[in-house]
């Protein structure tokens, strides 16, 4: 397929795909703090986990500030930067769920299990359907206009999870000073 100015690398689409992104970012780590004031501190650690794939993936879009007129060496030192911050939210985030239950396992699958986490699995789906198409594999076409759309689907999804990230009230809730409940 030819490329379209709408759909080519860096156009307008691509600029949507980054604004997207950091809207579910800011999403995220808004919800992080909202959580961490609540009883329920270990959604505090998912949200703070989530939001590194838009990150990320904004990090990505920039080609890490490549995108944005920054030299080879500059990029690098972004790159190096964006690794210590990952590093840190991760470790901030397993902290904040040691310490806000003492239920680790069922706490992770409720993790897995979440419907923020469904849209985020799409998204890892359709960002893996876009790899295919902008590299041609299996057979399919190389096509930058499809790889541009199925990635803008997939950072919607990333939006979505962000919008939909509560914590199931159906389930217990896990508050900083529990302790486990012996059952009988």
């Amino acid at each position: 397929m030819h490329d379209i100015i709408l759909f080519s690398e860096n156009g307008p689409i691509e600029n949507l795909q980054v604004l997207v992104l950091l809207v579910a970012a800011i999403i995220f780590l808004k919800r992080a703090t909202e959580f961490s004031r609540t009883d329920r501190t270990h959604f505090s650690s998912y949200c703070t986990v989530a939001a590194l794939l838009p990150l990320l993936g904004t990090a990505r879009e920039l080609s890490f500030g490549r995108v944005l007129g920054m030299e080879r060496d500059a990029a690098r030192i972004v790159k190096l930067f964006i690794a210590a911050l990952t590093l840190c939210l991760i470790a901030y985030a397993v902290r904040s769920l040691l310490r806000s239950t003492p239920r680790y396992i069922e706490t992770f699958v409720e993790f897995l299990r979440h419907k923020s986490s469904i849209a985020l699995y799409a998204a890892i789906a359709c960002i893996g359907i876009a790899g295919m198409f902008e590299k041609g594999y299996l057979g399919l076409p190389e096509s930058e206009i499809i790889e541009e759309v199925m990635e803008l689907v997939a950072f919607l999804f990333i939006l979505r999870a962000a919008l939909i990230v509560t914590p199931d009230t159906r389930g217990p809730a896990y508050p900083a000073t529990a302790t486990p409940a012996l059952t009988q």
